[in-house]
């Protein structure tokens, strides 16, 4: 059934958007840290780069299964900043209450964890087939009791280990927080 909202027809231009992220992010990053100091070859390693990523189908595959959620990302953060807009506060005092630069750290643990999630979304179930069948991977057909991907993600997060280390790590990273917080 056609609906207004139909998509579809923009997976025909997803090696297009993702030479486009590719360019754009390895464009500004280059930009930004200043590597080579010329705006030309920033852009020329930025297009080779992109170009490279858009022939490959498993790098716009990944690409493909991080972009939205980093574009969800932004939008969340893009509704707190013009929220407190409205409110009146500034961009100072913003950053300030989101705790200043730690507020940086959590976006990038946040992008970090998209990034992790992406990669395994891509590749997570080609290296379990691989794994079970010898690295064979085309020759592995997925019996139906066999546990996906998906499920042995799930399996090994939620394991009473798995979650005990979690839950170690937490406590251990407040507890380095809180004694390297000055006193006030």
């Amino acid at each position: 059934m056609a609906t207004v909202l139909d998509l579809s027809v923009l997976s025909a231009f997803m090696p297009i958007f993702s030479w486009i992220f590719a360019f754009l992010l390895v464009y500004g990053f280059l930009e930004v840290t200043q590597i080579f100091k010329n705006r030309g070859i920033h852009a020329m390693l930025a297009f080779v780069f992109s170009l490279i990523v858009a022939i490959s189908g498993t790098a716009t595959a990944a690409i493909a299964n991080m972009v939205p959620w980093f574009l969800v990302m932004i939008f969340f953060i893009f509704i707190i900043y013009l929220i407190a807009n409205f409110m009146g506060l500034g961009s100072a005092d913003i950053l300030k209450s989101l705790g200043g630069s730690g507020a940086v750290w959590w976006i990038l643990i946040i992008g970090i964890i998209i990034l992790a999630a992406g990669l395994s979304q891509t590749f997570g179930e080609q290296l379990l087939k691989a794994r079970q069948g010898g690295g064979n991977v085309t020759q592995v057909p997925s019996q139906p009791g066999e546990p996906g991907h998906g499920q042995s993600v799930l399996l090994i997060l939620t394991n009473a280990k798995v979650l005990g280390m979690i839950l170690l790590f937490f406590i251990g990273a407040l507890t380095i927080a809180l004694m390297t917080s000055p006193i006030k």
